[in-house]
């Protein structure tokens, strides 16, 4: 690998920690998770939470008990809803945690939507358009695409949660940070923003992120632009008295940039890959993936990052292609060097050939409570997740039996792009991490959230809630004349279905009329 990271205001490169791959047309996709805990419930089981629009109808089934949830209803077709979701924190300070969905089609510019989360089990379905300051709150953009990508993260040290967001086009980013408040909030607009309200960061974007990443206590805000190959960094900073900065303007007391080659910032997370209690940086290129130590950018530093999938008490990076996902097991001290794909075996970590029509997005989270993280993996329609373990490595994903993980298919038109997003979060509160789905190309975009729970649940099925059945899948319905509702949600006992694996096939017939395209 002859690129190197170059730090801005450095004197040398940074040595970038890379996994090379012989797909070089497709991009590497970094697990992202969505953490946090919603309703504060102790219900365990599988739950799906949609979002969706006026006109669904649907009835949901699980096991013989019936199922509870909720459903929020887009205000535009459309719209992109669900192109990203964060639920990292708790914005209005009731210890609660919220979450941020974007939806960068919505009123034509894009709005982002702060909604509360809500203690107890029971939450009622949430319209948008009827979204008061109670429930949450609109950010209504002046820009196009706003809420292409959204993130939560305390950056002014206050232990409220902030809501981070992008906007705008190609050449043109900028990224916004709302502060936030305890209490309730009003509808607010873009283009009317106070300094109280929060700050804007010009020139930076399309994707977001945000993490402590130099140890300070305060997080800080990961920014990317693949089409320029350029990470930004800016260290976050007590109080509300920070101004908006323009991205010329960054300077290596305020944070640093990392440049790189082709696509590289297609995606970012971080964690803590060397054990020193300090997130690192994980970058994804065309190609290739990247780690490099965020305390000292122009040492070069490097270690990896994502989940403990194998059980031994390291955190493991996961990285994936169109057509591989790889597992670097994790170390007790950083590598140095340029590692390539066929170093990658045994003692270092495993890969999987997987066959998909789009890049693979990828995450992890204990998903069935044994203390281990497990990988979701989403392709166009399909979202698996696989147990980790010892033995991880040995498991085919079309093949998953019961003991070994969850096969999760959405029956429906490929352009609604199930899978499109995956995360994990305990939404519940139940010690469990659950499983967030996103299919943003519906008319409107569809976020599942399914509930997890020890291996052997049963499985989840959508019918139209006018009709009961006991087969292994149901439909619903799109019908404009049809008030949605979950009220009368009918249960049905599910026989002669292996336990444990489940095939979820919504079948949502949600006719759509374009493919939005995004530009």
């Amino acid at each position: 690998m002859s690129s190197s990271l170059l730090s801005r205001g450095c004197s040398r490169p940074i040595s970038p920690y890379t996994a090379e791959s012989p797909y070089q047309t497709r991009n590497w996709q970094f697990m992202r998770s969505i953490r946090g805990d919603l309703n504060k419930s102790m219900l365990r089981g599988f739950i799906f939470v949609l979002l969706v629009s006026i006109g669904v109808s649907y009835t949901v089934f699980r096991g013989s008990s019936q199922t509870s949830g909720f459903v929020v209803y887009g205000e535009y077709d459309f719209d992109f809803l669900g192109a990203d979701v964060s639920a990292a924190g708790d914005v209005n300070g009731d210890a609660v945690d919220d979450y941020v969905i974007g939806s960068p089609k919505a009123n034509n510019t894009g709005i982002v939507y702060v909604i509360y989360g809500k203690q107890g089990q029971s939450i009622d379905d949430l319209r948008l358009s009827s979204l008061d300051g109670t429930q949450g709150y609109r950010i209504i953009g002046s820009t196009a695409w706003t809420g292409i990508s959204v993130s939560l993260g305390d950056v002014n040290g206050d232990r409220l949660s902030d809501i981070l967001f992008t906007s705008g086009t190609e050449g043109n980013w900028t990224t916004t940070v709302i502060y936030g408040q305890n209490g309730t909030r009003s509808d607010l607009q873009t283009s009317s923003l106070q300094r109280t309200d929060g700050f804007s960061l010009n020139g930076f974007g399309p994707l977001v992120h945000a993490a402590d990443i130099n140890g300070d206590g305060t997080g800080d805000i990961i920014i990317s632009d693949p089409e320029r190959a350029v990470v930004n960094v800016l260290y976050g900073q007590s109080g509300n008295s920070r101004t908006d900065l323009q991205q010329t303007d960054l300077t290596t007391s305020l944070g640093f940039t990392l440049n790189g080659p082709s696509q590289f910032g297609h995606s970012v997370s971080s964690g803590d890959i060397n054990h020193d209690n300090v997130n690192d940086i994980l970058v994804g290129a065309s190609g290739s993936l990247y780690v490099t130590s965020s305390t000292e950018p122009a040492e070069g530093q490097v270690s990896v990052d994502s989940g403990d999938v194998n059980g031994d008490g390291l955190v493991d990076v996961i990285a994936a292609t169109a057509s591989s996902i790889l597992v670097l097991f994790g170390q007790n001290a950083p590598q140095t060097s340029v590692l390539a794909w066929s170093d990658i075996t045994g003692s270092t970590g495993y890969s999987l050939n997987v066959t998909a029509s789009d890049d693979i997005k990828i995450t992890s989270g204990d998903i069935d409570g044994d203390g281990t993280d497990d990988l979701i993996i989403g392709t166009t329609g399909t979202v698996y997740v696989m147990y980790g373990g010892k033995n991880a490595s040995d498991l085919q994903l079309a093949d998953l039996l019961p003991s070994q993980g969850i096969i999760i298919s959405y029956e429906g038109a490929d352009d609604q792009w199930f899978g499109y997003s995956v995360g994990s979060s305990d939404v519940n509160r139940d010690g469990v991490d659950d499983v967030i789905v996103g299919a943003a190309y519906g008319s409107p975009g569809k976020a599942f959230v399914i509930f997890g729970g020890s291996r052997g649940q049963d499985p989840l099925f959508f019918a139209d809630s006018t009709t009961t059945t006991s087969s292994s899948s149901a439909s619903s319905t799109d019908d404009s004349t049809t008030s949605p509702s979950t009220s009368q949600a009918a249960v049905s006992t599910q026989k002669g279905v292996t336990s444990g694996v489940m095939k979820y096939i919504p079948s949502l017939a949600v006719l759509v009329s374009a493919m939005m395209v995004m530009i």
